[in-house]
């Protein structure tokens, strides 16, 4: 081995070290044969790299005597080339550019930026105002990246849901009636069908009626609590009284005789019966003749106290029919024997 130039080399980096300003502590080995440098003509030299130099920072190098080990110069070493690659430094989106940055790997410095084109929106539709049974709604387009608003559309008025929630019958002042919900919104509805029906009347009677007057009966409606009054027909069935003799003729041997009777309620109608006996033996005294009345019947006898005959009248089929005259020896004393009064 080369003991000088191995001495030579080690005294350049010491002295490198320190140029560069590094703190280096090295004991020289210095050969006995040093030369100095005013003696030395420089003629044997090396050029030593102090700072390497970066894409961002220039490098220093210097040429050294190998013999004296002054350093002869210095110069500069001219910065090395980026060495960058292309980043994504803002994302695009649809509503500004994005960013690419090309970028020294080395020093992060940024060498050129390029412009990233727009997103595209991506709209979604979105109600922004729900639809009523009245009113339309509203749907609008509202991108998912940036809120941006497009297009828009009305919905539809849902319309009514009505469903029947409760039914009146009709009565006689109103037509039966339908009550009805809307199922959405709530709102009622009364719908009428059909038309009134009659009245229903409970009826009472308020004055009877008799046989020969009309009476007053009156209605209460259950449903309006109206009244209407009506009359109600006479019976026309009479209560009689009791027969009586109401006139008595005589035609030569044949006595003609009319009975009535009224009727005690309403003491207007009479009914009236009238029947002819079969003839007499002969032609009496009309103040010879009696008669026997059953009031209830009409029954009567009548009795000639000269001839002493009788014939008895019974009312059948509203006429009074007698019997033949027979022979009768019936003695007029009682209180029930009258005399018949006889006209003319």
């Amino acid at each position: 081995m080369n003991i000088k130039r191995v001495a030579c080399v080690l005294k350049r980096v010491a002295v490198a070290a320190c140029i560069s300003g590094a703190i280096f502590f090295f004991a020289p080995v210095m050969p006995a044969s040093t030369v100095h440098a005013e003696s030395c003509g420089h003629e044997v030299y090396e050029w030593v790299e102090l700072i390497k130099p970066t894409c961002s920072k220039e490098g220093k190098r210097v040429r050294i005597c190998q013999d004296c080990e002054k350093v002869l110069e210095t110069e500069a070493i001219d910065k090395t080339e980026h060495k960058g690659k292309w980043e994504k430094t803002q994302d695009a989106t649809c509503s500004a550019e994005g960013v690419k940055s090309y970028i020294c790997k080395n020093c992060s410095e940024v060498l050129e930026t390029e412009d990233i084109p727009r997103k595209k929106h991506v709209f979604l539709w979105t109600t922004t105002k729900d639809p009523t049974c009245e009113e339309e709604g509203l749907k609008q387009q509202i991108c998912k990246y940036c809120d941006a608003e497009g297009e828009s559309k009305a919905i539809p008025a849902k319309g009514h849901r009505m469903v029947k929630r409760k039914t009146t019958a009709a009565t006689c002042r109103s037509p039966k009636l339908i009550e009805k919900e809307c199922s959405l919104c709530g709102i009622t509805t009364t719908e009428r069908e059909g038309s009134t029906i009659d009245h229903r009347y409970k009826w009472a009677t308020t004055t009877a009626a008799t046989c020969a007057d009309a009476g007053v009966k009156t209605g209460t409606c259950s449903m309006c609590g109206g009244t209407k009054s009506e009359a109600i027909a006479p019976t026309g069935k009479h209560k009689y009284g009791n027969w009586s003799i109401e006139s008595a003729q005589i035609n030569g041997k044949v006595l003609k005789l009319t009975q009535s009777r009224t009727c005690k309620v309403c003491g207007r109608q009479k009914q009236t019966v009238t029947g002819k006996t079969a003839p007499f033996s002969k032609k009496h005294d009309k103040k010879k003749y009696y008669y026997k009345l059953t009031q209830k019947t009409g029954r009567v006898v009548i009795l000639c106290t000269d001839c002493r005959q009788s014939v008895t009248g019974k009312i059948s089929s509203g006429a009074l029919k007698f019997t033949k005259p027979k022979k009768d020896k019936t003695r007029t004393i009682s209180k029930a024997w009258k005399r018949l009064k006889i006209e003319g």
